[in-house]
């Protein structure tokens, strides 16, 4: 404000004010007498929230509105003739000197103090202005003194301080390793210590106490500035003791209580892994007794292939002792032209932890065996390999080969039944797939394959032969049942073939089993990705119904306020509008109140994750979505060779895939898109395995890119835009992310984390 304008107004302030300086008298209408000019003044200065005070050059109250003596917990006759200084003793005393003198206004933001006959309230933080006021002869005679209360506002962001101080502890805890429990709980104080600002942190038990859950000590401040938590697991108790700067908050209280099941639960596991290492040591003897007695030969190497142990049956198997093996490594009992094959198998298993396959050895006399290998990498860094003689099974095969030559080129189940349904002979497949040995189902009628009562095999049979007696075949699915009542699904053909005189039956069986299973799960998944859409549908609506309505809430709270302090005033006796701004303001923060609720609700989601093979995944997603779509559409998935499998929720993973190519069929056919094609890439990028999904469609621009993920943002005719962002949300969710390229044809990339022993190796 200028200086002249203070000087315009100055006279007629000071002379019609609250207190009169020369005479001191209290005026009983202040307004009523100002002139026109002076009466706006006079009003904002009589009702503002702010406190607005104005003394004399000797820091008397010339004026004081009615806020100021609110805060000070006075009446407004108190302060005539009062000196603000000698009230409120303060240092701050040099600076309104300084801005007297210099004329030069004072602003300070958060300035501390404590009201001497009000100690109750504690520390208060205020901002401050002080201006110069000139008096009648131009000079600065008076000071303007206005405070604002923003002590709430102080509070609220130190203990947002705090409250991010333990959420960084938290985090800081949760990625600690040690190998001790001793070396855990160490660490884990030490952390609070740290990362939290605390004075000090202990896990201990409580004393003079039998070691168990402490009841209600997460509720109860012991003493002041100290907190004790029970971690569940264990009995122990969590103490923390806080710093000067206040006790602890109830947020604050909540984040240290999951803290404290944060650790409980991490030093439950530390225990288990202890327990399981010891048990590891005290099986090490038995192990070895198996191994020494094991059917199989079994064979250790170290990581440069050389034997570090040799069992019984492998030296029988070779011919060498276990003193003479010890000395030599793989190459060594591997005819020569075997060896690149044994080695190619020893680094596929120092690469991918395990391997199997059929190997050549030799003998200490130079003869030759073939042999089955097992082999996996050991925690200590050596390979484990188990060794079994085919010898007899090779043999075994061949004579096979040679007595099935005729079906020798037909992989499904092939059986031969009279007229009478007794069974003639059956293939090795068709033995397999009903778990008879071979030749044992010869002579016994088809009846016992079907797991059908009498009445309902009568009827199958009926419509069967029916069937042969008009076309001379059958084609339907069966419900079998194995020899260990094992029931499964197949698809059968029936032929009849007349041979002389004779009639044959001649039945195919393909198992569908794992088709069936498939096809239920499918069904399945269906339902629950339709149930995840509508849930993040509805977490979005709440969400968007929030952001618009809680700063309107908030207005009409704070308006609802200001009309109280008004009518507290005393100057309106409407006790009926009293009532009605009153509920107005609780209906509205109760409103705002609900809101939160509803999205703590919907929000409060953790999914369980799996190991999954990502390659699987997309084409099961594929089947999905080829079914529900009418538009004709080619695709090529190109997986990166030996992929570790992926750590996501399946049913949310299915989701992203199901959307994104409904997205990309959406497109194409609605720009009439010719040969329209869809092509998933997978690669592995560090620790993650990133998925692309490209068409051939009208792609994106700039604009598109920028936008589409926006929640409700959609250029399509049908839609209402959630689908992008709540499957960038699941994404995000798993620990990955979601993005877009423009271009000719849309790109749609992601993420997700790869299992966590293939992010280790």
């Amino acid at each position: 404000m200028e200086s002249g304008g203070h000087h315009g107004n100055s006279s007629h302030y000071c002379k019609h004010g609250l207190f009169d300086n020369r005479n001191r008298e209290m005026k009983t209408d202040p307004v009523k007498h100002l002139p026109p000019e002076a009466k706006l003044l006079e009003l904002i200065h009589q009702y503002a929230h702010d406190c607005i005070v104005v003394l004399d050059r000797d820091f008397n109250f010339v004026r004081v509105n009615q806020a100021y003596a609110d805060v000070c917990g006075r009446d407004l006759s108190e302060f005539e003739g009062r000196n603000h200084f000698e009230l409120y003793p303060s240092p701050f005393i040099e600076i309104c000197r300084n801005v007297l003198e210099t004329g030069i206004p004072y602003r300070a933001r958060t300035i501390p103090f404590v009201f001497p006959d009000h100690p109750e309230r504690g520390e208060t933080y205020w901002d401050i202005s002080l201006a110069p006021i000139r008096d009648d002869e131009g000079g600065n005679g008076f000071l303007l003194f206005t405070l604002k209360d923003v002590t709430e506002h102080h509070r609220a962001i130190a203990a947002l301080g705090r409250n991010n101080l333990v959420l960084r502890t938290i985090n800081a805890c949760n990625a600690l390793e040690a190998e001790t429990e001793e070396d855990l709980i160490r660490d884990f104080c030490a952390t609070v210590v740290e990362q939290g600002g605390y004075l000090s942190a202990s896990i201990d038990f409580p004393e003079g106490e039998i070691p168990g859950p402490v009841p209600d000590a997460g509720k109860t401040l012991v003493p002041l500035q100290s907190i004790r938590l029970p971690l569940l697991h264990s009995g122990q108790v969590l103490t923390i003791v806080g710093d000067a700067k206040g006790i602890f908050q109830a947020e604050e209280n909540r984040l240290l209580e999951q803290l404290a099941r944060d650790i409980s639960h991490r030093l439950s596991r530390a225990r288990e892994r202890i327990e399981h290492r010891n048990r590891l040591m005290e099986s090490e003897e038995k192990y070895r007794l198996i191994l020494e007695h094991a059917s199989d030969a079994v064979l250790i190497a170290n990581q440069h292939a050389g034997f570090v142990y040799a069992n019984h049956r492998a030296e029988q198997m070779l011919g060498y002792s276990a003193e003479e093996l010890l000395a030599m490594d793989i190459p060594a009992i591997t005819p020569a032209e075997e060896v690149d094959h044994s080695i190619s198998l020893f680094e596929l298993c120092q690469k991918e932890g395990h391997v199997g396959g059929e190997v050549m050895l030799m003998r200490k006399d130079g003869s030759t065996l073939p042999v089955e290998i097992n082999a996996v990498r050991l925690p200590d860094g050596n390979y484990f390999g188990a060794c079994r003689d085919i010898t007899r099974r090779r043999q075994d095969e061949k004579a096979m080969r040679c007595q099935s030559h005729v079906l020798s080129h037909i992989d499904r189940g092939v059986c031969y039944m009279d007229e009478k349904g007794i069974i003639l002979f059956t293939n090795a497949a068709f033995d397999a797939m009903f778990g008879y040995p071979p030749g044992e189902l010869a002579g016994k009628p088809a009846l016992v394959l079907n797991d059908l009562d009498e009445v309902e095999n009568e009827q199958f049979v009926s419509g069967v032969f029916s069937a042969l007696q008009e076309t001379d075949s059958w084609n339907g699915e069966v419900i079998n049942r194995k020899k260990d009542g094992t029931r499964f699904h197949t698809r059968a053909q029936v032929q009849r073939i007349r041979m002389g005189e004779e009639t044959i039956h001649v039945t195919i069986q393909e198992d569908i089993t794992e088709m069936k299973h498939f096809e239920r799960e499918l069904l399945e998944r269906k339902r629950k990705l339709q149930e995840l859409h509508n849930m993040q549908l509805a977490t979005h609506t709440a969400s968007a119904i929030a952001h618009e309505l809680n700063q309107p809430l908030f207005a009409i709270a704070t308006y609802c306020e200001a009309a109280l302090r008004m009518l507290e005033s005393g100057k309106l006796e409407d006790k009926k509008l009293f009532h009605v701004l009153d509920s107005c303001a609780v209906q509205a923060q109760r409103a705002g109140s609900s809101i939160r609720e509803m999205l703590n609700f919907l929000n409060d989601q953790t999914p369980p994750v799996e190991n999954l093979d990502i390659h699987q995944e997309i084409l099961s997603a594929i089947t999905l979505v080829k079914s529900n779509n009418h538009l004709e559409f080619k695709t090529s998935v190109d997986p990166e060779e030996r992929l570790p499998p992926v750590q996501v929720n399946r049913i949310r993973i299915q989701k992203v895939l199901v959307n994104l190519l409904n997205n990309s069929v959406e497109a194409m056919e609605s720009s009439g898109t010719k040969s329209p094609s869809v092509f998933l890439q997978i690669r592995k990028r560090e620790d993650m395995a990133q998925v692309s999904v490209i068409d051939n469609g009208p792609g994106l621009n700039e604009e598109e890119i920028r936008r589409i993920f926006e929640p409700f943002y959609t250029s399509r005719a049908r839609g209402i835009g959630v689908g992008l962002s709540i499957s960038r949300l699941l994404i995000e969710a798993q620990g990955g992310q979601l993005w877009a390229d423009a271009g000719m044809g849309a790109a749609f990339h992601f993420t997700v984390p790869l299992a966590r022993e293939n992010q280790l190796s």
